[in-house]
């Protein structure tokens, strides 16, 4: 670090459990570019100073968690067409000191899906939640020849978002999260993501399924991890289904974001040896 070092951030409330700076640091570090990358916690009030204040230091980009990536559109000087009909930016970049905002969740949760030869197309995939991540992961699905069905608490938003991206190859259907709805839809599943908070601290000793409902031969893939291993997770590995944890997202939309800052992928053994550790270090602990 010097007096030319460069600033990558998160940005966020809460942001302490974070292992994004550990992925980008780890990146800017295998590549040796000049830059740190930090996480600063950022209330909702207190959003509009801290991008103007960023625009004034010449930040080279940063990313955003919750609660931020609604509000931030409205703060940003130009944002992604897809960003823009999902309705959340999850990450900016300064470009000749305009602040252009993306949304890579969605693309990092299927690149997730992939990496662990999980097959999209063909497949019925049941999707938790219509929030800014589930708006995310189902703007990338549409374009995939897949069955989606879309369950989240509040009805109308399910059933808002199947009709938002009906015109894609997806094959969409839509209902409530209730137990009856989650039997009828996990009976055809071939995988199942869970994109509400259900599962993260503090409601960490919820789950969004029923463990009953669990069973071999389905994909469970749960975007939070912290914890690690929700409740969901441990459910479904105890029920012999596949798991996923929410590192696999956070590394690929991470991937999928510094590409975006500097125009290609870092090395990832060192990164995913460091994730390992984290994992390592999380089952060893319990």
């Amino acid at each position: 670090m010097n007096g030319k070092t460069g600033l990558l951030c998160l940005i966020g409330d809460p942001v302490e459990h974070s292992l994004s700076p550990l992925i980008h640091n780890i990146a800017l570090r295998e590549l040796g570019l000049n830059y740190i990358y930090m996480a600063f916690r950022v209330s909702r009030d207190k959003l509009s100073q801290v991008v103007e204040a960023f625009k004034v230091i010449g930040v080279k980009g940063f990313n955003a968690t919750m609660p931020l990536k609604r509000d931030l559109i409205r703060v940003l000087d130009e944002v992604d067409d897809k960003a823009l009909k999902i309705g959340a930016v999850n990450t900016v970049l300064n470009r000749s000191g305009r602040f252009i905002g993306f949304n890579t969740d969605g693309i990092g949760a299927v690149k997730a899906l992939e990496k662990n030869n999980v097959k999209i197309d063909g497949a019925y995939i049941v999707l938790l939640g219509a929030g800014s991540t589930g708006r995310a992961i189902a703007y990338t699905l549409m374009d995939r020849d897949c069955n989606m069905a879309i369950l989240n608490r509040t009805v109308e938003k399910s059933k808002m978002l199947a009709m938002e991206i009906s015109g894609g190859n997806a094959r969409v259907e839509w209902g409530s999260l209730t137990e009856d709805s989650l039997r009828m839809h996990l009976s055809k599943a071939d995988v199942v993501v869970n994109s509400t908070s259900v599962g993260m601290k503090p409601m960490d000793g919820e789950t969004p399924i029923p463990k009953s409902l669990l069973r071999s031969g389905l994909v469970v893939f749960d975007i939070v991890y912290s914890p690690l291993e929700t409740r969901l997770l441990k459910e479904a590995r105890e029920a012999g289904a596949q798991t996923i944890d929410g590192l696999e997202m956070l590394l690929n939309q991470g991937l999928e974001s510094f590409k975006i800052w500097f125009g290609a992928y870092p090395p990832l053994e060192h990164i995913i040896n460091a994730l390992e550790d984290v994992r390592r270090g999380y089952f060893a602990g319990r």
